[in-house]
């Protein structure tokens, strides 16, 4: 199958590597800036660089757009003269509304979030489709997604908590481990390092308990004797993860409010 990719920044780099290692793919990409383009492709010989983004629409049974949101609609009138109705064509950009590209063109539009951990071919990668688009369609979409990830349908308002918890995921979480190792070198009974390479272990093992059946209130219970010394570490954290957590989404959320605001109010941009 023939992959196309325009924008190779993390997202589009990432999805380029992650589809070039999937046999029988051919991932055919465009960056502006040729050097990133260039620099990706001696990583991976099923990556070709072509010269444009409409090169790489011509060539692309599926082809995925990976540009800031302020490129997206420019990028995208670019290539609909060059798109046909047996193509599929999927955005990362997650503020604009998905009927505003598929009013414009007879291909089909999708929305795709991918993750870091499509690297390993592992984690869940989103997609969301019209409410009305068939059945036959989606599996079909999610079959081509299921070769680097656990492809998971959604609706388009479910976009952004659900990246929180799966693209951002393990930025969110590494970031949590980072600020724990930190604290534990505050102790000075362990360095920061120290405590990371700890911690790495400990989520390393955890995963793997969790792949064996595993829930993650079964860890909890497991280890957390009433009384003990991991039932009190818990009491401290209290509702003030929650709490953290309650406004680490509220963040999110406005942040993307704020760019489809820009997107209503500047459609050219």
């Amino acid at each position: 199958m023939n992959i196309g990719i325009v924008g190779t920044g993390n997202m589009g780099g990432m999805l380029a590597k992650a589809f070039a290692e999937v046999p029988d793919h051919q991932v055919f990409v465009y960056n502006r800036h040729p050097e990133k383009s260039l620099h990706l492709a001696q990583s991976c010989p099923s990556i070709s660089v072509l010269p444009s983004a409409e090169a790489v629409a011509q060539s692309a049974e599926v082809l995925f757009l990976c540009t800031r949101h302020d490129d997206a609609v420019e990028v995208m009138a670019t290539l609909l003269p060059h798109l046909s109705a047996h193509q599929w064509v999927g955005t990362t950009c997650s503020s604009i509304p998905l009927h505003e590209w598929s009013d414009e063109s007879p291909v089909t539009f999708f929305k795709c979030i991918p993750s870091l951990t499509q690297t390993v071919r592992s984690g869940s990668i989103l997609f969301t489709m019209e409410p009305d688009a068939p059945a036959s369609e989606s599996c079909r979409l999610a079959n081509i997604l299921g070769g680097i990830g656990m492809p998971v349908r959604i609706r388009e308002d479910q976009l952004r908590i659900y990246s929180d918890l799966t693209s951002c995921g393990p930025a969110f979480l590494s970031q949590v481990l980072l600020r724990w190792a930190e604290a534990a070198g505050d102790t000075r009974h362990i360095t920061p390092k120290e405590a990371e390479d700890m911690l790495v272990r400990t989520l390393i093992g955890t995963a793997r308990l969790l792949e064996a059946g595993m829930s993650l209130e079964d860890i909890v219970g497991h280890i957390a004797v009433p009384g003990g010394v991991t039932a009190r570490g818990l009491e401290s954290i209290g509702d003030a993860s929650l709490q953290l957590f309650r406004r680490l989404h509220e963040t999110t959320m406005a942040h993307q409010q704020k760019a489809a605001t820009l997107s209503v109010s500047e459609p050219n941009a």
